[in-house]
């Protein structure tokens, strides 16, 4: 099947321009969108579900809790005045050999053409294009495109000419592009508002019809597609009621209708939706959470809403085996989780991949429910699917999708300048996506927008009471560093490393040690600030050489060095080229994020050089040393 590479997003609202690629140097099926609240990462994931292959219903939410008219709600913001140009979603993409092979047979039997293969086998564009003048949908309103030029030839011809598209009659492009849209990834969007699921849920079409209740109303009628019975809710649920209501001349026919087979049959088709969304919610959930939920079964009802003209209407049950309740009677938590995996579990394509889109991941939720919701991602992926998805949470950061992360900007917005956020309405918005590596490493200051990453990054999972003696590192950056680069040296030291919070500012993981009466050793570097440092803990805390050193205490040839000089210049190099920038001296924050994401993922054999290994093993040997002569 044919996959997408990059996304490219045009002049949609406050984006003028910016990419999201799903095959990077890494390939990751899972990209993260990390940036702060107002940045625009829920104008990205907007802009991706109206792409070619998004799905209709829930793009038209959009469109209709928006502004007034798709034009508002779809123009750069700043332009809604007087805007003329085009809005557009492209996605370069890669055919298969699958694909391909299917051109060929197509072309074979229906036009009696051979097809240049050759042509087909590079990247294609396929744009979805909203053509605006003055500021309205111009004649043309929307237009899919693919960028392919199709080469042909007959049986008999010794070489390939464009294909030249008829006026009329049978058209090979039209042919093909109905089944490459068919093969495409499909883009299914969760917006967390749909999480507030209608009390009632109406099943068929009806005038003044919301779009939450059309979504609901569609994953219904994914769950019967998910049978392949044939079952449809407008035919054997909708129709069966109005053809009643028809057949007989009597005003109290709903009375009459629950004594028909008619009713029968709409139950019937009911408890096959519910025996479904039963086994696979409940089976879903203790597969994901480890652990099982409370509810037994879940069931859906169904009655006619006599005061909205007779229409079909159902509502979950939820039963505990003792007692039943509505949907609306659960937790958040529960609500949540059940809307998500009726999403992730029904709105997936079978036959091809699905993109699914998540804005803000159970927000509101507690740090457990929203580590449980990361591991379920995993899941989603084994059907070969794909996921993006935007946080500003620490808990929803996976140190091991940082290769397809993006730091997402909205450069109104000053963060670090509060003066200028008082000023957002006067100020133009523009949007921007940038891979997490390349904004750490041209952005090193702008630590804002991208903390929730140092927050996992940086955050170590304590211990009330070591079992070893331990050693406190200057700062985060050096733990990773020690950590990583000497892991199996480190089983097999006397000492455990803990990360301090700063030359000067380990003073509160002293005061526990002493309170605990742990041996412990303070480490810092030999340059102005650690010496001042180390001065200083020896006189508030009372402390002797023993027990707080700098490097050049260990070892006089590290005299005057740091965390930056231990590490070589191999290594150096190593990690500029993993940031994407020029140099050879990479920054100790650049460092501290290497060598903190490598203690997750391991550390490649060209991540780190036999030098600074031996450097920093040499290191930890004088810290064994020391623990076994001193404490």
């Amino acid at each position: 099947m044919a996959t997408i590479h990059k996304f490219t997003i045009k002049n949609f609202r406050g984006i003028e321009k910016t990419e999201i690629s799903l095959s990077q140097r890494v390939n990751t099926p899972i990209v993260t969108l990390v940036g702060l609240n107002e940045s625009g990462k829920t104008t990205i994931l907007e802009a991706l579900s109206h792409f070619v292959t998004g799905d209709p219903v829930v793009a038209k939410i959009f469109e209709e809790t928006g502004p007034s008219s798709e034009a508002l709600s779809l123009i750069p913001i700043h332009k809604k005045a007087n805007f003329t140009g085009s809005v557009e979603i492209e996605a370069q993409v890669k055919l298969d050999e699958s694909d391909i092979a299917e051109f060929r047979r197509l072309a074979k039997s229906g036009f009696n053409l051979e097809i240049d293969s050759k042509k087909l086998e590079k990247v294609h564009n396929f744009t979805k294009k909203f053509t605006f003048v003055d500021g309205n949908l111009g004649e043309a309103k929307t237009r899919n495109s693919w960028d392919v030029e199709i080469f042909t030839k007959s049986p008999r011809a010794k070489t390939f000419r464009s294909y030249k598209r008829p006026a009329e009659g049978p058209d090979l492009f039209n042919t093909l592009w109905r089944v490459i849209i068919g093969r495409l990834p499909s883009i299914s969007y969760f917006p967390t508002f749909l999480v507030d699921m209608p009390s009632r849920i109406y099943l068929t079409e009806h005038t003044g019809e919301t779009p939450k209740n059309r979504h609901y109303r569609s994953v219904l009628q994914d769950v019967l597609d998910s049978l392949d019975e044939g079952l449809n809710l407008e035919t054997h649920v909708a129709q069966r009621i109005v053809d009643y209501q028809n057949s007989i001349d009597n005003p109290n026919w709903i009375s009459l209708f629950w004594g028909t087979p008619g009713r029968s049959q709409i139950s019937a088709v009911m408890q096959k939706i519910s025996n479904s969304i039963s086994n696979e919610i409940i089976g879903s959930w203790n597969k994901v959470f480890q652990r099982p939920t409370s509810a037994k079964s879940i069931s859906l009802d169904w009655n006619i809403d006599t005061e909205k003209e007779n229409l079909p209407y159902a509502t979950f049950v939820i039963s505990d085996g003792e007692s039943q309740f509505s949907l609306h009677e659960r937790s958040l938590g529960f609500r949540w989780f059940f809307s998500f995996l009726l999403f992730t579990r029904f709105r997936q394509s079978k036959d091809r991949e699905t993109i699914f889109l998540f804005d803000e991941p159970a927000a509101n939720l507690h740090a457990r429910a929203q580590a449980e919701l990361l591991e379920s991602f995993e899941r989603i992926l084994e059907g070969g699917h794909k996921v993006i998805y935007s946080t500003h949470s620490h808990h929803m950061i996976n140190p091991l999708w940082l290769s397809g992360a993006y730091i997402i900007e909205n450069k109104a917005i000053d963060y670090d300048n509060l003066e200028e956020i008082s000023e957002l309405s006067s100020r133009q918005t523009k949007i921007s996506a940038i891979s997490y590596r390349s904004f750490v490493s041209q952005f090193p200051e702008r630590v804002s927008y991208y903390q929730p990453i140092l927050e996992k990054l940086g955050y170590i999972n304590p211990k009330l009471m070591p079992t070893k003696p331990v050693v406190i590192t200057e700062g985060i950056s050096d733990f990773h560093a020690f950590s990583t680069i000497c892991k199996s040296e480190l089983k097999k030291a006397k000492f455990e490393f803990v990360p301090g919070l700063g030359a000067g500012a380990s003073g509160p993981l002293i005061s526990f040690l002493i309170a605990s009466g742990k041996p412990f050793l303070v480490l810092l570097d030999d340059d102005t600030a650690g010496r001042k440092e180390a001065k200083s803990y020896k006189e508030k805390w009372f402390l002797d050489g023993s027990v707080v050193k700098v490097l050049s205490d260990l070892n006089p040839d590290l005299k005057n060095k740091k965390l930056e000089t231990l590490i070589s210049k191999e290594t150096h190099k190593n990690i500029c080229a993993y940031f994407g920038k020029s140099g050879e001296t990479a920054s100790k924050k650049e460092i501290g994020i290497y060598f903190s994401e490598k203690s997750f993922t391991g550390l490649p054999k060209t991540g780190r050089s036999d030098e600074t290994k031996k450097i920093i093993a040499g290191l930890i040997k004088l810290l064994n040393k020391t623990f076994v002569e001193s404490l």
